[in-house]
């Protein structure tokens, strides 16, 4: 009877340890689970961090949308082939109105009136600039843009306007609007002043951030210079405004 008693309580003891030890074994497999999960979620974060720090020093900050600032920076649109649009006095939308992609705008030379494109959504100019054929005067002969989906272009006084497809190629004499550097013009250091002495701004820009400005033109107050050095860097953006065109010289 006491032997039987004594096997009885070594089995219970048996089966106690077997229960102990499996709730052992699945508390550790929940610990496993939730550091497998902590794991996951820092290499998650690890990756978006290395990301956005790459976007930043490329020059382009996915954290950072500045609506008036140019919207050249997304890749270019294959305009070969392409007819040019022309488009009288109105409000008109880019995508619908006139397809996307670059474009040099210009007008008949008894014209002359304002060009002025909207970023997509907002009433803040990305480009606004007088549009003419008179020399000696702030109007400019053409105006090199990019147009992207929705944005709003509008033409004032101005019987029509004309956007003929641009093609991308190396260049050392940049119009009024905006250029990219590597892909307009090479990177480098250069001498630049205003083509035909007309008073303007050239502002470099580093993804959405303004880098650099050069007030240009011959008789203007004492922030205009005939000529000033520039350094241009691959990716970044130059906007001209009010002045015909920019040479470039090393």
């Amino acid at each position: 009877m006491k032997k039987e008693k004594a096997q009885e309580a070594e089995v219970n003891a048996n089966k106690e340890k077997a229960e102990k030890l499996t709730q052992f074994k699945s508390r550790i497999k929940e610990i496993d689970k939730r550091k497998i999960v902590a794991l996951l979620l820092l290499i998650v974060i690890i990756l978006v961090f290395l990301f956005v720090r790459r976007m930043r020093h490329s020059g382009h900050d996915p954290t950072v949308v500045d609506p008036s600032q140019p919207s050249s920076f997304s890749g270019r649109e294959d305009m070969r082939g392409r007819e040019p649009v022309t488009l009288g006095s109105g409000t008109f939308i880019a995508g619908k109105d006139i397809p996307t992609g670059r474009y040099m705008a210009t007008t008949d030379q008894r014209d002359f009136g304002t060009l002025v494109i909207y970023e997509p959504g907002t009433k803040l100019p990305e480009i606004s600039d007088t549009l003419g054929y008179f020399a000696d005067t702030a109007y400019v002969p053409c105006i090199a843009v990019t147009l992207v989906e929705n944005q709003e272009i509008v033409i004032k006084r101005l019987e029509k306007v004309t956007f003929t497809p641009l093609l991308t190629e190396l260049r050392e004499e940049l119009t009024t609007g905006i250029w990219e550097v590597g892909l307009d013009i090479s990177p480098g250091t250069y001498i630049v002043s205003s083509k035909d002495g007309r008073l303007g701004e050239l502002t470099l820009y580093k993804g959405f951030e303004p880098v650099g400005r050069a007030s240009l033109g011959k008789g203007g107050g004492p922030q205009y210079l005939e000529s000033d050095t520039v350094t241009l860097k691959e990716g970044q953006t130059i906007r001209i405004s009010h002045m015909p065109a920019v040479l470039f010289e090393k």
